[in-house]
Protein backbone atom coordinates (compact mmCIF):
# COMPACT_ATOMS: atom_id res chain seq x y z
CA UNK A 1 0.00 0.00 0.00
CA UNK A 2 1.39 3.16 -0.89
CA UNK A 3 1.65 5.63 1.82
CA UNK A 4 -0.71 8.62 1.60
CA UNK A 5 1.27 11.40 3.17
CA UNK A 6 3.92 11.45 0.76
CA UNK A 7 5.15 14.61 -0.11
CA UNK A 8 2.99 16.12 -2.97
CA UNK A 9 -0.15 13.58 -2.36
CA UNK A 10 -3.55 15.71 -1.68
CA UNK A 11 -5.18 13.15 0.74
CA UNK A 12 -3.89 15.61 3.89
CA UNK A 13 -5.35 18.85 2.02
CA UNK A 14 -8.44 17.18 1.27
CA UNK A 15 -9.15 15.77 4.66
CA UNK A 16 -8.42 19.46 6.36
CA UNK A 17 -10.37 21.29 3.10
CA UNK A 18 -13.41 18.69 3.95
CA UNK A 19 -13.05 19.73 7.91
CA UNK A 20 -12.46 23.28 7.15
CA UNK A 21 -15.35 23.70 4.38
CA UNK A 22 -17.75 21.28 6.90
CA UNK A 23 -17.27 23.60 9.77
CA UNK A 24 -17.23 27.08 8.24
CA UNK A 25 -21.12 25.78 6.53
CA UNK A 26 -21.97 24.99 10.52
CA UNK A 27 -21.50 28.48 11.54
CA UNK A 28 -23.69 29.78 8.55
CA UNK A 29 -25.98 27.67 9.84
CA UNK A 30 -26.12 28.13 13.12
CA UNK A 31 -25.26 31.75 13.30
CA UNK A 32 -24.29 33.99 10.18
CA UNK A 33 -27.47 32.99 8.31
CA UNK A 34 -29.59 33.51 11.30
CA UNK A 35 -28.15 36.29 12.52
CA UNK A 36 -27.63 38.45 9.19
CA UNK A 37 -30.01 37.78 6.54
CA UNK A 38 -32.66 39.73 7.03
CA UNK A 39 -36.29 38.09 6.77
CA UNK A 40 -33.88 34.69 7.66
CA UNK A 41 -36.35 33.32 10.33
CA UNK A 42 -39.99 33.96 8.88
CA UNK A 43 -41.99 31.24 9.62
CA UNK A 44 -44.34 32.24 7.28
CA UNK A 45 -44.87 29.70 4.04
CA UNK A 46 -43.01 31.99 2.16
CA UNK A 47 -39.72 31.66 0.08
CA UNK A 48 -37.53 33.38 2.56
CA UNK A 49 -34.42 35.35 1.42
CA UNK A 50 -32.56 32.65 3.87
CA UNK A 51 -33.42 29.61 1.78
CA UNK A 52 -31.04 29.65 -0.72
CA UNK A 53 -28.27 30.48 1.79
CA UNK A 54 -29.39 27.56 3.88
CA UNK A 55 -29.20 25.06 0.82
CA UNK A 56 -25.59 26.15 0.16
CA UNK A 57 -24.85 25.82 3.66
CA UNK A 58 -26.12 22.45 3.80
CA UNK A 59 -24.29 21.55 0.34
CA UNK A 60 -21.22 23.02 1.71
CA UNK A 61 -21.81 20.36 5.31
CA UNK A 62 -22.47 17.23 3.14
CA UNK A 63 -19.62 17.91 0.58
CA UNK A 64 -17.06 19.01 2.88
CA UNK A 65 -18.19 15.82 5.24
CA UNK A 66 -17.77 13.96 2.32
CA UNK A 67 -14.22 14.93 0.88
CA UNK A 68 -12.97 14.60 4.56
CA UNK A 69 -14.05 11.23 5.27
CA UNK A 70 -12.80 9.89 1.92
CA UNK A 71 -9.54 11.72 3.06
CA UNK A 72 -9.95 10.20 6.66
CA UNK A 73 -10.03 6.27 5.17
CA UNK A 74 -7.14 6.96 2.96
CA UNK A 75 -5.73 8.23 6.10
CA UNK A 76 -6.37 5.49 8.54
CA UNK A 77 -5.63 2.65 5.97
CA UNK A 78 -9.28 1.78 4.73
CA UNK A 79 -8.92 2.24 1.41
CA UNK A 80 -5.64 2.92 -0.89
CA UNK A 81 -4.59 6.86 -1.81
CA UNK A 82 -5.50 6.78 -6.03
CA UNK A 83 -2.73 9.08 -7.88
CA UNK A 84 -4.04 11.87 -8.84
CA UNK A 85 -2.73 12.78 -12.36
CA UNK A 86 -3.56 15.60 -14.82
CA UNK A 87 -4.72 14.14 -18.61
CA UNK A 88 -1.58 16.67 -19.62
CA UNK A 89 0.85 15.16 -17.68
CA UNK A 90 1.07 18.25 -15.38
CA UNK A 91 1.85 18.33 -11.34
CA UNK A 92 -1.13 18.25 -9.66
CA UNK A 93 -0.28 20.23 -6.62
CA UNK A 94 -1.02 23.36 -4.18
CA UNK A 95 1.68 26.14 -5.01
CA UNK A 96 2.55 29.63 -5.01
CA UNK A 97 0.54 30.10 -8.56
CA UNK A 98 -2.50 28.49 -6.64
CA UNK A 99 -2.12 30.90 -3.76
CA UNK A 100 -2.11 33.55 -5.76
CA UNK A 101 -5.21 32.86 -8.12
CA UNK A 102 -7.29 32.39 -4.77
CA UNK A 103 -5.84 35.73 -3.49
CA UNK A 104 -7.17 36.86 -6.89
CA UNK A 105 -10.74 35.29 -6.42
CA UNK A 106 -10.31 36.67 -2.86
CA UNK A 107 -9.94 39.97 -3.67
CA UNK A 108 -12.64 40.18 -6.30
CA UNK A 109 -14.91 38.80 -4.22
CA UNK A 110 -14.65 41.05 -2.10
CA UNK A 111 -14.96 44.09 -4.61
CA UNK A 112 -17.90 42.74 -6.39
CA UNK A 113 -19.85 42.42 -2.48
CA UNK A 114 -18.63 46.22 -2.20
CA UNK A 115 -20.08 46.94 -5.87
CA UNK A 116 -23.18 45.12 -4.56
CA UNK A 117 -23.96 47.20 -1.67
CA UNK A 118 -22.87 50.78 -3.87
CA UNK A 119 -24.18 49.98 -6.95
CA UNK A 120 -26.71 47.11 -6.63
CA UNK A 121 -26.87 43.75 -8.74
CA UNK A 122 -27.21 44.22 -12.21
CA UNK A 123 -24.07 46.79 -12.89
CA UNK A 124 -21.78 44.80 -11.18
CA UNK A 125 -22.70 41.20 -12.13
CA UNK A 126 -22.74 42.61 -15.56
CA UNK A 127 -19.03 43.96 -15.19
CA UNK A 128 -18.12 40.71 -13.66
CA UNK A 129 -19.36 38.31 -16.30
CA UNK A 130 -17.69 40.30 -18.85
CA UNK A 131 -14.36 40.01 -16.96
CA UNK A 132 -15.02 36.10 -16.11
CA UNK A 133 -16.57 35.19 -20.17
CA UNK A 134 -13.38 37.40 -21.22
CA UNK A 135 -10.85 35.35 -18.98
CA UNK A 136 -12.53 32.36 -20.26
CA UNK A 137 -11.10 32.88 -23.60
CA UNK A 138 -14.50 33.81 -25.32
CA UNK A 139 -13.58 37.00 -27.41
CA UNK A 140 -16.79 37.28 -29.80
CA UNK A 141 -17.44 41.11 -28.13
CA UNK A 142 -21.16 41.40 -29.08
CA UNK A 143 -22.54 38.06 -27.84
CA UNK A 144 -20.08 39.09 -24.46
CA UNK A 145 -21.70 42.19 -23.91
CA UNK A 146 -25.21 40.86 -24.84
CA UNK A 147 -24.97 37.64 -22.34
CA UNK A 148 -23.42 39.77 -19.72
CA UNK A 149 -26.45 42.12 -19.89
CA UNK A 150 -29.03 39.82 -20.23
CA UNK A 151 -28.28 37.39 -17.41
CA UNK A 152 -28.40 39.54 -14.55
CA UNK A 153 -30.88 41.56 -15.74
CA UNK A 154 -33.25 38.41 -16.44
CA UNK A 155 -32.32 36.89 -13.02
CA UNK A 156 -32.94 40.31 -11.08
CA UNK A 157 -36.52 40.51 -13.00
CA UNK A 158 -37.05 36.53 -12.10
CA UNK A 159 -35.84 37.02 -8.56
CA UNK A 160 -37.62 40.37 -7.76
CA UNK A 161 -40.74 40.00 -9.52
CA UNK A 162 -41.51 36.68 -9.93
CA UNK A 163 -40.16 34.82 -6.32
CA UNK A 164 -40.66 37.92 -4.85
CA UNK A 165 -36.94 37.76 -3.07
CA UNK A 166 -35.43 41.16 -2.96
CA UNK A 167 -32.11 42.08 -4.27
CA UNK A 168 -29.36 44.77 -4.20
CA UNK A 169 -30.83 48.05 -5.81
CA UNK A 170 -29.11 51.05 -7.11
CA UNK A 171 -29.09 53.63 -4.66
CA UNK A 172 -30.01 56.52 -7.43
CA UNK A 173 -32.18 54.87 -9.36
CA UNK A 174 -35.11 52.15 -8.73
CA UNK A 175 -35.12 49.85 -11.63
Amino acid sequence: MADPTIKGSPTVANFWAGIIIAVTAIIALVWIIPEFVSGANDSSKNLTPGFMPRVAAWCMLILGALVALDAWRVLAGKTTAIAEESEENEDLSFGRTEIVNTMIVLIGSAIYVLGLSLLGFVLPSTILLIFLIYLTGYRHKRSLVIIAITFPLSLELLLWHILKVPLPQFPLVNF
